[in-house]
Order: structure tokens, then C-alpha cells, then sequence
């Protein structure tokens, strides 16, 4: 049993409105091996006590999202915990035929095998990075999984292709232990540029869009400025962000699927206010907030 907070149904949600519109492009484009890969998977079912709730868990999501892609589509489910790898298995049973692999180990180990394993350098991949705490997930593990490339051309254009990554950056629980163990927050963000400014700024908002610019930089090494669009969940109820739920892709098509699921996202706005969160896109963050390290004291 896997118990989150109300917040993970809009990052469910997220997952799920996004995986839509990306098996929608995969149906009109099937070419190559669709593989969704999810790291932390839970049991495939949410369980949230305040308020008294339950719903589909990544897990569970992935692979029902995957079956509707058609042929040549499978996905692979990893988790750590081994007393919730049974009720996986029974929660996501009437996938199994798409599910080619189960693992029982730590993500920043395991990842290895699956990429040699089960990820074709050729195939259109997606890994959802969704830990449980900040100190889940090192970006020595998102860099190698971006560094599993090859240059490729799509319609006379020449990029290099990369997984996809959907990856929770949990900015609130690491501003709550930013003092306790600074060592996990480098290993997370994969450099220790954050220390040199986090104590110069006094409003949390602030080091919050901080710690987020870094770790955005520190991606597009890979995926570029324009390959990365990423959504900030708030809170209505406390007026402060939550966490950034990002998306990034090499892919020439990467920018037209990023603007089907921002109209989905903006399509279900008020869904998601009512349920206390408020959704602001990329747009809007870098219109309202800082652009460059340089913003900041």
C-alpha cells in the first residue's frame, strides 16, 4: 500500500494527459519500439488519507496508456520496496501482456540493465522519474540516461535522439531539509552551484525558482532550452509552489507535442483549481519570475 498526498493526483493526472497525447503521435507515426520505463512504481494504485481517496498509480497508468499504443509497445516497472511487488503485479495483471519486465531494486542502479537490456538507442523511450524524496535520485542516473544516444534525422532534420524524461523536481520537501543534509540536494540538482546563492535569498519562493533554474540548466546540456516545457503545481490552500513536473525531448516533434498537452492542460485548468492546485506553465513562469542566475542577490 503506497500512501501519497492529494498533490501526486494532479502529477497523475499530468502523466496521464501527457502519455495521451504521445500514444496519439506513436498511432500516426509508428516507426520504432514505444517504451515507457518508470522507476518508482509503487504498487500501481494511490492512496491518499486527507481527503479519503484512491486512485491509478503511475504504474498502472503507464501500462494501460502503452496497451492503447498499439503493436511494438511495452513498458518496464521498477520498484524498490519488495513487500509491494506482489499487489504490482496483481494491480497492473490485466496489462501484462505490455509489461516485459519487473524489476525489485534501487533506480540508480537498475537503470543500467534496462537501457542495454530492454531500450533500444533507436526507439522512442520515455522514463518518468517520479522518487519519493529528493534523495531517491541522483543526476548521475538522469545523465546517463540522457546519454543513452545517437544522432538521427527526421525529415532532413539532423538530432541527436534521447529518451524522453518526465521527471518530479520536488522543490518543497527539499527547501524543508535544505539545512539537514545539503550533500543528497547536490547529488539530486548533480552540482553544488545552489549553495552559493541559496543563503543571499530570504524569501522561499525565491530559493524555490532558484533551485528549479539550476536544475533546468543543468538539463538542457542535453535536451536544450526549447526541447524542456515543464508545469509548476501550487497550492491554492498555502499560495506556495508544491513541485515542477518537467518534460524533455530531443525529438523534432517534441515542440508540437509539448503544445497538444499544454491545450490539454489549459483545457482542464478549472479542474484542477477545484481540486486546490493551480497549474502554471513554462510560459508563464519565465513571463512572471527570473530568467538567469544573475536575478537573484
Amino acid at each position: 500500500m503506497v500512501i501519497v498526498k492529494y498533490h501526486s493526483k494532479i502529477k497523475h493526472r499530468l502523466l496521464g494527459g501527457y502519455l495521451r497525447v504521445c500514444v496519439k503521435n506513436v498511432k500516426s507515426h509508428r516507426q520504432r519500439p514505444f517504451i515507457v520505463v518508470d522507476l518508482y512504481a509503487g504498487d500501481g494504485i494511490s492512496i491518499c488519507e486527507r481527503p479519503k481517496e484512491t486512485w491509478e498509480g503511475s504504474a498502472k497508468i503507464i501500462a494501460k496508456w502503452v496497451s492503447e499504443a498499439g503493436g511494438n509497445a511495452y513498458c518496464i516497472l521498477n520498484e524498490m520496496d519488495s513487500s509491494l511487488i506482489p499487489q504490482l503485479r496483481k494491480n497492473t495483471e490485466e496489462y501484462k501482456e505490455v509489461i516485459k519486465e519487473i524489476y525489485n531494486d534501487d533506480a540508480n542502479k537498475v537503470y543500467k540493465e534496462i537501457l542495454s537490456k530492454h531500450v533500444p538507442k533507436d526507439s522512442h523511450s520515455i522514463f518518468f522519474l517520479d522518487p519519493y524524496k529528493h534523495s531517491d535520485l541522483k543526476f548521475s542516473t538522469v545523465e546517463d540516461i540522457a546519454q543513452h544516444s545517437l544522432e538521427d534525422r527526421y525529415r532532413g532534420i539532423t538530432f541527436t535522439r534521447r529518451p524522453e524524461l518526465i521527471i518530479n523536481f520536488p522543490s518543497y520537501t527539499m527547501l524543508m531539509s535544505i539545512k539537514q543534509n545539503k550533500k543528497l540536494i547536490t547529488e539530486f540538482m548533480g552540482t553544488d552551484k545552489w549553495k552559493k546563492v541559496i543563503d543571499k535569498i530570504h524569501r522561499r519562493f525565491k530559493k524555490d525558482e532558484m533551485l528549479f533554474l539550476i536544475y533546468w540548466q543543468q538539463l538542457s546540456r542535453y535536451y536544450g532550452e526549447d526541447g524542456i516545457t515543464f508545469v509548476k503545481v501550487k497550492s491554492l490552500d498555502t499560495n506556495s509552489p508544491v513541485y515542477y513536473l518537467i518534460f524533455a525531448a530531443t525529438h523534432p516533434l517534441a515542440k508540437k507535442i509539448h503544445q497538444r498537452f499544454k491545450r490539454w492542460i489549459e483545457k482542464n485548468y478549472e479542474d484542477f483549481r477545484k481540486m486546490g492546485f493551480e497549474l502554471i506553465l513554462k510560459e508563464e513562469v519565465k513571463r512572471q519570475n527570473i530568467k538567469t542566475l544573475d536575478d537573484f542577490p
